[in-house]
């Protein structure tokens, strides 16, 4: 080595101007720099502007789906709160939806209450009602008199209950079947608590 320092880019006083370091090289980019580019640079730039043609911003791919929509009665009264599940025979597929306060529901695939698409669907409705209220048993937390270890394994809160059939609340025994047309459909479930 002949004893010089490489010189970093430098300023002149007052010029603003970068004067080379490596003699040869200013105003350019080394080769690694622009096989960078080429390598890494361009097929992002193409990924990005792929990915944005032809969107509507949300999630449009898949096969085109049709309003649903229905009212789900359990012995001639709307059931409110229920959640439905339609699933696609194939298993290709499925749709939701929770009933209002009337008992209706609208099906959702992939926005809100967008529909399903057409086809054979089994389906399932279950309904869990409010949890019941702590009782006076039960030590709250912040009680000076609450012991973590006391009833290990043992819940603290007691499990929703529903006076909703538990039958209805899967596809395999609910017996319940519908079929979506390539049009806008109405499905109406009036179930019987056996």
């Amino acid at each position: 080595m002949s004893g010089k320092v490489a010189a970093w880019p430098r300023r002149c006083r007052g010029s603003g101007v970068i004067h080379e370091a490596i003699p040869g090289t200013a105003g350019r980019a080394s080769s690694r720099t622009q096989q960078w580019l080429v390598l890494v640079g361009v097929p992002c730039l193409v990924a990005v502007f792929l990915t944005g043609c032809g969107s509507d911003g949300g999630g449009s791919s898949g096969p085109p789906v049709y309003p649903v929509k229905g009212v789900v009665k359990l012995n001639g009264q709307p059931v409110v709160g229920a959640d439905i599940v339609f699933n696609l025979k194939d298993g290709s597929g499925s749709s939701f939806g929770r009933t209002d306060g009337s008992g209706s529901y609208q099906l959702t695939t992939r926005r809100s209450n967008d529909g399903a698409v057409p086809g054979d669907y089994l389906v399932s409705i279950s309904k869990a009602d409010e949890a019941p209220a702590i009782d006076e048993a039960t030590i709250p937390q912040d009680s000076p008199n609450y012991n973590p270890f006391v009833g290990k394994g043992v819940a603290t809160r007691p499990k929703p209950k529903s006076g909703f059939p538990a039958q209805y609340g899967d596809s395999k025994t609910s017996g319940l079947t519908a079929r979506v047309l390539e049009e806008k459909t109405t499905i109406d479930f009036d179930l019987n608590a056996k």
